[in-house]
């Protein structure tokens, strides 16, 4: 038996939304692409990260261990959605696999296709992280498909990256009312410095607790950079069947990236200098 590992995005439903794709919740159209994870980025911007993930028996002993490669790149952007491309290549028992590669499209709220999105103001909170309270808009999102509906209750920070500081989120079969999903993330620490290749730069960390309605629970802990498309620079990730075994532990890790610094509006251009990332290469046309 082995273990695939594939990017959050691709894990998680469009029902079930990924903090770094849900950063800017009911916010107006300019400010949700400047502060997203990836919108904010120029068209053709990637990261590549590797995994490494083993799978255990009931004994706790290692059974199989696979790594793998997944480049993300943004296809497109705009004020309803992004669409990412994605490549997945995995390496197990010594045999390299290259998989299709994958062409993704998600509205701000992490709805995909056929969903619908309603948005409640609940209220301003004060969100406490590590020590210091933060301001925030507490609102709920509701996305709803032919037989599944997912709750979340977001706390954004306008201030703050990641901005959306804390979120739950329930997901029910509408066929027959039980729950399938549910999600508690957290922010527990903001501007941490960490060893991004070969630069220091300001982190946050977040704590994810995700429950699947056979028992299983996934808990990972994420580092998110804003200077990275997709933020997610490491994380560490185990999976616990309810008998409390870990059946799945993994670690993933930023190997490189690119950002290609999105056109100038005529609104910007004379206040907001070109994005330059670490990676970054200019590219001749013609």
């Amino acid at each position: 038996m082995s273990f695939r590992r594939t990017p959050s995005f691709v894990i998680v439903s469009g029902l079930l939304l990924n903090i770094a794709a849900s950063c800017t919740l009911g916010q107006d159209a300019d400010v949700l692409v400047d502060q997203h994870a990836w919108a904010r980025f120029g068209v053709g911007s990637w990261k590549l990260v590797r995994a490494f993930a083993e799978t255990l028996d009931e004994s706790g002993k290692v059974e199989s261990v696979s790594i793998t490669e997944t480049k993300t790149t943004l296809a497109s952007a705009d004020a309803n959605g992004y669409t990412l491309k994605v490549e997945v290549a995995i390496e197990v028992a010594g045999k390299r696999f290259q998989a299709d590669p994958k062409v993704l499209t998600y509205g701000y709220n992490g709805e995909v296709n056929g969903q619908t999105v309603t948005t409640r103001d609940i209220g301003e909170v004060k969100l406490n992280v590590a020590g210091i309270e933060h301001p925030t808009l507490k609102r709920q999102v509701l996305i709803e498909a032919a037989d599944l509906r997912s709750v979340s209750t977001t706390y954004y920070s306008a201030s703050v990256s990641p901005h959306t500081l804390k979120r739950t989120t329930e997901a029910t079969d509408t066929k027959t009312n039980e729950r399938t999903y549910w999600a508690d993330v957290q922010v527990f620490a903001i501007d941490m410095p960490r060893r991004v290749l070969t630069e220091t730069k300001p982190t946050s960390h977040v704590r994810k607790v995700e429950t699947y309605s056979n028992g299983v629970r996934k808990v990972t802990v994420e580092v998110l950079c804003d200077s990275v498309p997709g933020a997610v620079v490491a994380h560490t990730m185990k999976q616990v069947h309810e008998s409390g075994s870990t059946v799945t532990r993994s670690t993933l890790d930023l190997i490189d990236y690119q950002v290609i610094a999105k056109p100038a509006t005529p609104a910007k251009a004379a206040s907001s200098p070109a994005r330059r990332g670490l990676f970054r290469r200019r590219r001749k046309s013609g």
